[in-house]
């Protein structure tokens, strides 16, 4: 009875003493009355206990960058060519795919690189293109591509990656290629 008589009064400080003794008295009525014999304890909150997933380890799991500075690989894949972190996509049309990046261009173009074998790489400005590059290490069937890696204005970097189409499984020889032209020729003049 005495805590409970601090914690009203304590609640309560402003009430003059006589109306303060009679709110007391009845409070300890009305325990007594609801019939429990343990005074009433602070609330307590449980809350559901819910598996968290662990977060990632350490801050190089969040970075695009490994501890030389280059760009990281991400789990991404086109046509056998593993992308950086920190790229986003603008497009994926059928043979055509183009990312953006804030990352500087000498990074980008550092990463990629190593990553293509191609004898033919075209500078035009700060930007670079690999024309018919094959990606190294890629398995199956290996899809040539152009990639170009270009700055597009305002800190941004833009990433095209174009698959080239499958050369014809038999190239046509010059007699072939004559004989062709005068069978359509024919059909033609027949026609009209």
């Amino acid at each position: 009875m005495d805590r409970q008589h601090r914690l009203i009064t304590s609640a309560l400080g402003g009430l003059s003493p006589g109306l303060l003794a009679a709110l007391t008295a009845g409070v300890a009525l009305g325990f007594s009355a609801c019939g429990s014999p343990e005074p009433v304890g602070e609330p307590v909150f449980d809350p559901p206990t819910t598996p968290v997933a662990a977060p990632e380890s350490g801050p190089e799991r969040a970075s695009i960058y490994d501890a030389a500075g280059d760009l990281r690989e991400s789990d991404q894949v086109v046509a056998g060519l593993r992308l950086p972190r920190g790229l986003e996509k603008k497009l994926d049309l059928d043979r055509q795919h183009v990312y953006e990046t804030r990352v500087p261009l000498a990074k980008v173009q550092r990463y990629f690189g190593p990553r293509l074998q191609t004898g033919n790489v075209a500078r035009v400005g700060e930007g670079a293109t690999f024309r018919g590059a094959t990606p190294r290490g890629a398995t199956g069937a290996v899809v040539r591509l152009d990639v170009s890696i270009v700055p597009a204005g305002e800190g941004v970097v833009q990433v095209n990656i174009y698959e080239l189409p499958p050369a014809p499984a038999q190239q046509r020889t010059e007699a072939e290629i004559r004989a062709l032209v005068e069978r359509e020729e024919r059909e033609r003049q027949l026609s009209e």
